[in-house]
């Protein structure tokens, strides 16, 4: 894997066409998807052959199941069990032969992020690793081979929890003498070739990025007018007090320097998309505008409704982008 990034940037820095380019990077996503089918298929078959107690223990050690479990009615500890009516064959027992309630079972599940799901663990398991890695959710049916309800309820879900860990932990960008872009951008799903009605109202959408990271980490969220009094609030949430902000010349970031807490360059990009006297250029953040909508077209549209889910979502993967599924494993550990 590592060689193959190793060789998409050498590819980057040779002067050849756009076309060939994808046409490269197209060979290297299949030799990718390849990859991880031997990765996944392994990790299937380990998972087959290992007995369910081995299965227990595996998800102890990483925290997604707990490791110990209290009977209701004597608060003594209980037992794990085999259980034939169990879809893991494993459950907590008390075998405190006092408690009025002896031979009491609760499910390994109780507690956990699987416990909302009636499929074997393993399998939610695998198919979480699926879903952080394949770019589609029809490519994670594929893989899985799981039902495509499945798919759907276990992705809102997964949403859920990426909701309430930005909720506990929120994106905050820039500092004191860091550069932060701000553009804001329609992400309407438009058809090729234009065929058929387009959007009946734009959907707006206000995008920040932190040049100081590389690729620059970005925050974007919707908007339903670009105005100062939409878009300040925003910069005063995510952006700390010393930076300096970057943008066009969009009127409504007339007010930015006028909060005292940032310096505001602009570049006019009517004459140039570089100032040729300060340097100051958004193309950070327009390409951070151009990977949402290209996660938009590939998904061919959001449903209105769903566009804030589908944005939190975008921002996890974007992110943590190369640890996206260890990083969500992290999330669902259960406390002990």
């Amino acid at each position: 894997m590592c060689c193959l990034i190793v060789t998409i940037k050498k590819l980057i820095t040779l002067k050849i066409s756009k076309s060939i380019f994808e046409n490269i990077l197209k060979y290297f996503q299949v030799i990718f998807i390849i990859i991880h089918n031997i990765i996944y298929n392994n990790l299937l078959f380990y998972s087959f052959v290992m007995e369910n107690i081995e299965i227990c223990k595996f998800l102890i050690q990483k925290g997604l199941i707990k490791d110990s479990m209290a009977c209701n009615y004597c608060l003594e500890l209980m037992d794990m069990k085999e259980s034939n009516d169990n879809p893991e064959t494993y459950n907590w027992r008390c075998m405190n032969t006092l408690c009025i309630h002896y031979q009491t079972t609760k499910s390994i599940r109780l507690g956990s992020f699987f416990q909302s799901f009636q499929a074997p663990i393993m399998e939610v398991y695998n198919t979480i690793s699926l879903y952080c890695t394949l770019p589609r959710q029809i490519d994670v049916v594929k893989q899985s081979k799981m039902s495509k309800s499945f798919i759907k309820n276990l992705r809102k879900k997964i949403i859920l929890k990426m909701c309430e860990y930005f909720e506990q932990h929120p994106i905050r960008l820039g500092g004191p003498g860091v550069v932060v872009q701000v553009d804001e951008t329609k992400i309407n799903f438009n058809a090729k070739s234009h065929r058929g009605l387009g959007p009946s109202t734009p959907c707006w959408a206000f995008c920040i990025v932190d040049t100081s990271h590389s690729p620059a980490k970005g925050y974007i969220e919707l908007i339903e007018r670009r105005n100062a009094e939409s878009l300040l609030p925003i910069i005063s949430k995510v952006v700390r007090p010393g930076s300096i902000i970057h943008s066009d010349e969009w009127r409504a970031y007339n007010q930015i320097e006028k909060t005292g807490i940032y310096e505001h360059m602009k570049v006019v990009h009517k004459y140039n998309f570089v100032d040729p006297d300060t340097g100051t250029h958004t193309q950070h953040v327009e390409s951070f505008n151009n990977k949402i909508k290209y996660k938009i077209k590939m998904a061919k549209g959001v449903p209105k409704d769903f566009r804030p889910k589908f944005i939190t979502e975008f921002l996890f993967f974007d992110t943590f982008k190369e640890c996206v599924f260890e990083k969500f494993l992290d999330i669902i550990k259960v406390i002990n």
